[in-house]
């Protein structure tokens, strides 16, 4: 009897010892995996940060053409520059493949303002990525005329400082 319990014991330590160092390898994976999203989110938000820093600089254009201007007691707040030769596309994207039509615009150098009101907060993060990405590539300039509207101008070219 004795053996018998000697070996159940050893058989239960065995099974504890094991649980324990699966539950070991399940805290380093979700901790690798925290770090890994935490890595992600940091990367993200450095990159929105940069696109939102690009939307604030004023760009002018000697040759461009005052289309419109956003005012507050009789004074320009932002003006919205645009080639005058060219007409602005209006675009609404609903999902990220939208991303691409838009992108097809700027390749045949249309002007596109694009309204982002009604796009859920995880879709339009991922179609103002790809945007500034594809605008960072070509060196188009990306302009913020409200907190949902950009205007992306390819005969814009930003210019260096």
């Amino acid at each position: 009897m004795a053996k018998i319990g000697e070996e159940i014991k050893k058989t239960f330590d065995s099974l504890v010892n094991s649980m324990k160092s699966e539950e070991k390898e399940d805290m380093v994976h979700r901790e690798e995996e925290r770090k890994l999203t935490q890595e992600k989110e940091q990367s993200h938000q450095r990159l929105v940060e940069k696109a939102n820093s690009d939307f604030g600089r004023k760009q002018e254009v000697p040759t461009s053409k005052n289309l419109s201007s956003v005012t507050q007691n009789n004074r320009p707040v932002k003006a919205i520059i645009v080639n005058e030769s060219s007409t602005v596309k209006v675009m609404e994207p609903k999902m990220k493949d939208d991303v691409f039509l838009i992108i097809g615009e700027l390749r045949n150098k249309q002007p596109v303002l694009i309204k982002l009101g009604s796009v859920e907060q995880n879709i339009k993060r991922s179609i103002l990525d790809s945007l500034y990405g594809a605008c960072s590539y070509a060196g188009y300039s990306l302009e913020q005329v409200d907190s949902q509207i950009i205007l992306i101008d390819p005969s814009h070219k930003p210019t260096l400082r």
